[in-house]
């Protein structure tokens, strides 16, 4: 192609049409922006920013010393804290000591001592009293010291541990007697142990053994003796008992019996009169 068949792009071709150019150079014309001027109103205030610095200053240095006084404090709390938890624990091992000192008297003190439950509320204690002495023969009528009530109980005390076991050993015919349950005399602690093994005495039982406690101590009887429960053997297991409701009613025919004694006696004036119901005898 030729150069003057080239077309001259910077001339603009008429338009012929009479519509408004599409060429950027034809849109608008380019407006010169002026130079921004500043007078002296719009400066900004250099003293009153120092000031400001100044104060923010003051401020982030009080505010360090709140921070350093706080950790102070805190680190006071803290040492304060230890100090107190130290104290509680000392109290704590002092009072743990006292509590198991006195648990050991407490148990020393019931030694001696047998509880009696299912005593009708009219029968006193002095006809408590003989029916022990009547059941456990040969014990010295000096060796029962005292016969009182403790809530729905009765609490036997003895003079020696020895009579206690001689008493003790006499359950079986009071049972029979009486329908009375004889007991050792336990502590909170030491009936909370036995409570704890409810489970296991109810399942030696449904096993065909004869569960006992012996204190807090559950033992079990098979033909080798009454043996720790460690040491429970079902081959060595009693046979068990026959059943006899001919010899509960006449248990019950001997309790009631021996009650309606004890009432007669007593509404006659051969009866001895006791303590009242509940009252310790001194």
């Amino acid at each position: 192609m030729s150069k003057k068949g080239k077309r001259n792009r910077s001339t603009p071709t008429k338009n012929n049409t009479g519509s408004p150019s599409t060429s950027p150079a034809q849109k608008a014309p380019r407006v010169e922006e002026p130079m921004a001027t500043t007078s002296s109103g719009d400066q900004p205030d250099l003293a009153a920013i120092m000031a400001e610095v100044k104060r923010l200053q003051d401020l982030v240095k009080n505010m360090d010393g709140t921070v350093t006084q706080l950790r102070g404090e805190v680190a006071d709390l803290k040492q304060a804290k230890e100090t107190l938890e130290t104290e509680v624990a000392a109290f704590k091992a002092e009072t743990e000591k006292l509590e198991a000192e006195n648990e050991k008297l407490r148990q020393a003190a019931n030694r001696n001592r047998l509880v009696i439950k299912g005593v009708p509320a009219d029968i006193s204690n002095e006809a408590v009293k003989a029916k022990v002495l009547e059941v456990t023969e040969g014990l010295p009528q000096h060796s029962v010291l005292d016969i009182y009530q403790s809530g729905p109980c009765r609490i036997v005390v003895l003079d020696t541990l020895i009579s206690a076991i001689r008493v003790l050993k006499a359950q079986s015919r009071l049972w029979r007697d009486t329908q009375w349950r004889m007991d050792r005399s336990l502590t909170k602690k030491q009936r909370e142990t036995r409570g704890a093994q409810t489970e296991r005495f109810k399942a030696l039982r449904q096993a065909g053994a004869f569960p006992r406690f012996h204190g807090t101590t559950l033992m079990v009887r098979m033909t080798s003796g009454v043996k720790p429960v460690a040491e429970w053997d079902p081959a060595l297991k009693l046979p068990p008992r026959p059943a006899a409701p001919a010899g509960q009613q006449q248990g019950q025919q001997r309790q009631q019996d021996f009650a309606g004694a004890v009432r007669g006696g007593n509404r006659n004036g051969g009866g001895t009169s006791g303590t009242g119901h509940g009252q310790r005898r001194t």
